[in-house]
């Protein structure tokens, strides 16, 4: 996958996050609306975080297996007579940052188990990943020793529009030199791109190839409209008909062959 949009802001929640993690102190709490860049966000900045100081853990299978059996096999613990104390033993006094993402999706029996791997290891600290409507969710008063401890929230807006245009305008710069955006253009990736903010460059790229298609340096809305699209495998290019010179012939032919019948 490509790295994300990095703009300034973008930056600025990664370096929190980093610190977050590698402080080990409270649970976090990522929200934003579908594609904004939440879970890229985790994905990108969190290779950072030296592996010694936590053990990331996803929960795949949550609502279907028990957290903390899973975690036993995430650590290698085997079948262990008191799972809680060998996951704690192998920890050995390190965070267990537990991923939840999406969390606005978990149904009561998943928050139930998350509520008992709190109870059975000291040292968890999630990581929630989720639409703003979680936080309405984590409000309900039995969910209050799961969350109480969130120490880091990250709300992640869209693409602000002078970031976008500085970050577009260095990327063509240095990789389409002469290509340009006109304002529909930013009107369009600022509206539409933002499902795909890890995936700027190849919507920048694909646009000026796009505009290339007909000749042109300059990227209109139309060309963005169609790179998105590409990018998302549901533009189908539409092949030109190729006329034949002697199709072309016959056709003048026979017209000019009705308009003679026609004049008698």
């Amino acid at each position: 996958m490509a790295g994300p949009f990095l703009t300034p802001t973008f930056e600025a929640h990664g370096r929190r996050l980093v610190e977050t993690v590698a402080a080990g102190e409270g649970s976090i709490l990522i929200t934003g609306e579908p594609g904004v860049g939440k879970s890229c966000l985790v994905d990108h900045w969190l290779t950072a975080v030296a592996p010694e100081r936590w053990v990331p853990l996803s929960l795949p299978d949550l609502g279907r297996r028990p957290p903390l059996r899973q975690v036993a096999d995430h650590l290698g613990v085997g079948e262990a007579a008191d799972l809680a104390a060998g996951v704690s033993e192998a920890l050995a006094g390190r965070p267990l940052w537990v991923r939840v993402d999406p969390a606005d999706r978990l149904v009561e029996g998943a928050w139930n188990d998350l509520l008992a791997l709190r109870a059975a290891v000291a040292s968890v600290h999630y990581l929630w990943v989720g639409r703003l409507a979680v936080k309405g969710q984590m409000e309900a008063s039995w969910l209050r020793p799961l969350v109480a401890d969130i120490g880091c929230r990250i709300h992640l807006l869209a693409f602000d529009p002078e970031e976008s245009r500085a970050y577009c305008a260095a990327r063509l710069a240095d990789h389409h030199g002469g290509a340009t955006l006109t304002e529909s253009a930013h009107e369009t990736l600022y509206g539409r791109a933002l499902g795909y903010v890890p995936l700027i460059d190849q919507v920048l790229d694909e646009s000026v190839a796009e505009a290339a298609r007909r000749g042109a340096t300059e990227v209109e809305g139309a060309d963005v409209r169609i790179a998105i699209d590409t990018l998302r495998g549901t533009y189908r290019r539409q092949p030109r008909r190729r006329r034949r010179p002697w199709v072309v012939a016959v056709v003048a032919a026979v017209a000019a062959l009705v308009v003679l019948l026609a004049a008698r």
